[in-house]
């Protein structure tokens, strides 16, 4: 509504300068606005120009150093990457019928819960790939879900750097607005990878990243095959048979929140509550920036229009 009283006005403008001439005789029939000698009509022009010079002021600060004013409207959804850990960890069976499966059945839920959002998965062992970018086609999503094969990884540990570099790239940066979050699921074990730096760095860009364990305390053997033969520790002696324990690590799974607590696989829905507030807060932030621009464009009318008057508050000649 703003921009067309705007077109409206500029067009009145070029019209009346156009005919300036007969705009006067008109003017002159006011007693105040026709004396030459009244000192009224000089000291109005003054202030409405005044007007018009500070509104255009504060309209090129806005625009400098806020830019709340866009082309398009503010997006805001949730986009949600799911990192599956495929590392060999996630064959063990504490959790039925692996820590693996179980956390697909865990992404499958959430995305029913989640129906509307863009959501895309992103397993990962020793590297990370995109099986599906964000969509928010669920079917389609579920049935990529399905497609995932923890054999089609290898017997590897788990690079969770590699897993959340490869999901800031994937994201779109354009919906500044969007509440961008990643759901880590992993078996919790600490493999001493060194990722605390691109937590943070991901933190400050208001990303919300959540972990859900699939694991558990007490831990499983790491079977490779289906005839019962373990992962075992390559600096054990050949004949101790012993295989490597698997087990959750509370601190580790802390350490890769922004949160700083975590999810199992027992009480995951309750992350939903949280991802919902995320999406309160993103509507708070495109309420803030509605009523932003609405107070930009109505500066700029009052800049208009003050301009515009002055232009007519002239003594006449």
């Amino acid at each position: 509504m703003q921009k067309i009283i705007i077109v409206v006005l500029m067009l009145a403008f070029a019209a009346m300068i156009i005919n300036y001439r007969q705009v006067q005789k008109i003017w002159s029939t006011f007693p105040l606005l026709g004396n030459k000698r009244n000192p009224i009509i000089l000291k109005l022009r003054w202030f409405l120009r005044s007007i018009a010079v500070f509104a255009i002021g504060i309209t090129v600060i806005v625009f400098e150093f806020y830019d709340v004013l866009s082309s398009k409207p503010p997006k805001c959804t949730q986009y949600v990457y799911f990192l599956l850990d495929a590392s060999a960890s996630m064959r063990a069976k504490d959790v039925l019928p692996t820590r693996f499966e179980k956390a697909k059945e865990i992404i499958a839920q959430l995305a029913k819960l989640l129906r509307g959002s863009h959501l895309g998965i992103i397993p990962f062992s020793n590297f990370a790939e995109v099986y599906c970018p964000l969509t928010n086609d669920l079917e389609l999503f579920q049935n990529i879900l399905s497609l995932i094969n923890i054999q089609n990884f290898n017997l590897a540990g788990a690079s969770f750097r590699k897993a959340l570099a490869k999901a800031e790239e994937s994201f779109d940066f354009e919906k500044i607005n969007a509440a961008r979050i990643i759901i880590i699921l992993t078996d919790g074990e600490n493999n001493k990878e060194y990722f605390l730096s691109i937590i943070s760095k991901l933190k400050k860009k208001n990303y919300t990243i959540f972990c859900i364990s699939v694991g558990t305390e007490k831990g499983a053997p790491i079977p490779i095959d289906d005839k019962g033969n373990y992962l075992k520790n390559p600096e054990s002696s050949s004949y101790d048979h012993q295989p490597i324990i698997s087990k959750m690590d509370k601190s580790f799974l802390q350490s890769l929140t922004t949160e700083s607590t975590f999810y199992t696989y027992q009480d995951y829905t309750s992350i939903l509550s949280k991802i919902y507030s995320l999406e309160f807060s993103c509507q708070e932030k495109k309420s803030s920036s509605t009523i932003q621009q609405q107070i930009v464009q109505n500066v700029i009318l009052l800049a208009i229009l003050s301009w515009f008057l002055s232009f007519f508050c002239k003594p006449r000649v």
